[in-house]
């Protein structure tokens, strides 16, 4: 299949990326699983046999107890550890981040079924707390004077 650009992509190069970086503080009381605000992106397969690769950056600083983020492919959790019982997640934060803003990186593989003529794939995370507040770019303490950035990057892979 030839491409947009006149040739077909080779094996394992990436056809199109996508970012979306959060500048700002977000924050989340919620113990169950919520949308991270602005940690989300939408995109259309450019061909029905790609496989997608999704990069998570987050820095969390959290008040209280351990924060849980997850990846999705849509409504379905993509990402998911398996050996934690209940605990499990993409990534996870445990400790004392008042003063501190501790980074994590997640990269998912994904092979999802796509139907022709594509539809748009849309990849988030979300996140929980076990107590307190999370802060998203934020020390745990909610003194904004200190801010960091998180992002969400999708590749489209040629198979």
């Amino acid at each position: 299949i030839i491409g947009l650009l006149g040739f077909a992509p080779q094996p394992g190069s990436v056809i199109q990326a996508i970012t979306k970086e959060v500048t700002g503080i977000v924050s989340t009381v919620s113990t169950v699983l919520v949308d991270v605000t602005g940690l989300t992106v939408s995109i259309t397969p450019r061909r029905t046999n790609s496989k997608f690769e999704v990069h998570l950056d987050a820095n969390v600083g959290q008040s209280l107890d351990s924060v849980w983020m997850q990846l999705f492919r849509d409504a379905t959790m993509i990402g998911l550890g398996t050996g934690g019982g209940s605990d499990n997640g993409t990534v996870y934060w445990r400790g004392d981040a008042t003063l501190d803003i501790p980074g994590r990186s997640a990269t998912v593989h994904d092979a999802p079924t796509i139907p022709d003529p594509p539809i748009a794939i849309v990849y988030k995370a979300q996140w929980r707390v076990r107590a307190g507040t999370a802060y998203l770019n934020g020390r745990g303490n909610g003194d904004s004077a200190l801010c960091t950035v998180s992002s969400i990057t999708v590749h489209e892979i040629a198979v």
